[in-house]
């Protein structure tokens, strides 16, 4: 709904951007009448008709087409503008009526409890998605003590990171929730719900790509993934880093974005 309401309010700036610019150009003056086109010998000719002309109009000469191009230029315009406006006050008009999500809201909240609604709004949609379970695998006692500013207790600083601005993005998530992929059970880093789709994607944070033991193991928790039906790009993201090639937390947020926002 959020999305369907930022398109709408961005064509409207697209739009009034369109109406200033048709009016200032409708503003200077352009000779009266119409333009009639005639091709001669795969050529146009440009005939100028208005109140002193004749019917088929005069010819212009090539030097005086600009005149030719004003006429089509305004015609154009006119016709722009006229269309500009008839599509913003629709738009805004759209904009400022009742969508189905919010009828639900109109009731109270006991009433709220036996109704099902058509399609939920994202507040109702995320409160739903945490409520089918937020259960974590749990870090050890005896792991270092990172929080995140969430209260999780996370495994590196580069998850507090990552939780962190996931947090500050307002991107729902869940910490080292279970996942069932080919009948085992595996703990993704990060489920993440990407709300305006409505679809979960997971984060790996892949931290040791210079231990051979661990990429391994990675390796192998990529390939259950993908036999899964599930691919980086689409409902997996991968960050990566090395002792030597800390995370790059400007390129982590970018990538956050493009796939959950």
């Amino acid at each position: 709904m959020d999305d369907y309401r930022s398109i709408l309010q961005n064509r409207i700036k697209l739009l009034d951007n369109a109406v200033s610019l048709l009016q200032e150009r409708l503003s200077s003056p352009a000779p009266d009448g119409r333009i009639r086109i005639s091709i001669h010998r795969g050529k146009p000719e440009y005939y100028l008709i208005n109140k002193d002309t004749p019917k088929n109009g005069i010819y212009l000469r090539s030097e005086d087409t600009s005149a030719a191009r004003l006429i089509i230029q305004r015609q154009y315009d006119e016709k722009a503008l006229k269309a500009a406006l008839r599509e913003r006050e629709y738009l805004r008009r759209l904009l400022s009526s009742s969508s189905i999500e919010s009828v639900y809201d109109t009731f109270s909240p006991d009433r709220q409890d036996i109704i099902t609604p058509i399609r939920k709004t994202d507040e109702q949609y995320i409160k739903w998605w945490y409520s089918q379970g937020t259960e974590t695998k749990g870090v050890d006692p005896g792991a270092p003590q990172i929080f995140s500013n969430r209260g999780e207790h996370v495994r590196s600083k580069s998850e507090k990171i990552i939780a962190d601005k996931l947090n500050e993005l307002g991107i729902p998530y869940k910490y080292e929730h279970p996942l069932l992929l080919n009948g085992t059970k595996i703990h993704p880093d990060f489920t993440a719900l990407n709300v305006r789709l409505r679809k979960e994607i997971y984060i790996e944070h892949l931290g040791k790509m210079d231990d051979m033991a661990y990429v391994n193991s990675a390796v192998y928790r990529l390939e259950q993934y993908e036999k899964s039906g599930i691919y980086p790009g689409d409902r997996l993201i991968l960050l990566h880093e090395t002792a030597y090639r800390p995370l790059d937390t400007r390129v982590a947020e970018k990538i956050l974005r493009k796939f959950l926002l």
